[in-house]
């Protein structure tokens, strides 16, 4: 309900086709020590998740996600940032928003050993999964301030 927002709103009327709006609770946050200010042409290579995680194995998927990402942030600089939530009022429907500095950063991250053993002791519990890759050309966050 913004100025801001619906300035912005006014302004994509008619430009925007496909319009998804999801009321997220947060898991996980976090990001390089880098502002994101995008707003031109780039390599960035961003991926929407989202996924389905068994209602039993929900406590176990979160401290997986969290120490896998806690870990790639740390070690892996072409990682940006990575957003982790559960849909509210369906907390088994996760969603995971994340940005690479390009293609070869995520090919990185998806070939990193730590990350496929994540993959390999979680697969049972994702009872399904859609990764829809997405164009970077506005991304905008706020640092670590």
């Amino acid at each position: 309900s913004s100025d801001q927002y619906q300035q912005f709103a006014q302004e994509m009327d008619g430009v925007v086709t496909n319009h998804d709006e999801i009321d997220l609770v947060p898991q996980f946050m976090g990001h390089q020590n880098v502002a994101l200010n995008i707003s031109t042409p780039n390599d960035l290579w961003v991926n929407i998740v989202r996924m389905t995680v068994a209602t039993d194995h929900q406590a176990e998927y979160k401290k997986a996600v969290t120490a896998e990402l806690q870990g790639a942030l740390s070690n892996d600089p072409g990682m940006l940032a990575v957003y982790v939530g559960t849909e509210e009022g369906k907390p088994n429907e996760w969603v995971i928003y994340e940005a690479f500095q390009s293609e070869e950063n995520y090919r990185q991250h998806i070939a990193d050993p730590a990350y496929q053993a994540y993959k390999d002791n979680t697969k049972q519990w994702v009872e399904n999964k859609d990764v829809k890759q997405t164009i970077g050309d506005v991304l905008v966050n706020q640092n670590n301030n």
